[in-house]
């Protein structure tokens, strides 16, 4: 490969860092706005656990109760400050996110059923099988989308 060709794949290389960076900090902006600047009256908290609710229902229309996660290991990329992890009991719960410190400066996330992992889909290795991945809105947001849905591919059990 010549010089003018490594530079051209050097420079996509870097605007796809610059994305995926752009869309971190878009994201926890998002999200401080949400925190300091209060959404038609709902406090931060509120509209947290409204979004929350928002995901928990949304399981019941695929067809897929929190009762239906019990006793499996489910992990949810992008989980973000509001995921459907804390909720989920007698799981092994997993929250994987980039900006997951940061969230953690916002909100209590202490007390939540989950093992946080800050990471990108990208560069997540993990020990155990899912049975279940969640990925909710995180492909907008990753780098390299087939190395996402491989990774994730890697993840979930035979017959996750």
């Amino acid at each position: 490969m010549d010089n003018v060709s490594q530079n051209l794949l050097d420079l996509d290389d870097k605007k796809r860092i610059d994305d995926l960076k752009s869309k971190q900090i878009e994201e926890l902006n998002f999200w401080l706005n949400i925190k300091e600047n209060p959404w038609r009256g709902f406090n931060p908290d509120e509209w947290r656990n409204a979004h929350i609710h928002f995901k928990q229902y949304s399981l019941i229309y695929i067809n897929r109760s929190i009762e239906d996660l019990k006793n499996k290991i489910v992990i949810e990329i992008g989980c973000g400050p509001a995921g459907i992890v804390p909720f989920l009991k007698n799981t092994t719960a997993i929250g994987v996110d980039p900006l997951i410190d940061e969230y953690k400066k916002l909100w209590d996330l202490s007390n939540d059923n989950v093992k946080y992992i800050k990471s990108e889909i990208e560069s997540f290795n993990c020990s155990i099988s899912a049975d279940i991945v969640i990925c909710w809105n995180v492909l907008d947001h990753v780098s390299d989308i087939e190395l996402a849905i491989k990774k994730i591919n890697n993840i979930i059990k035979t017959e996750g």
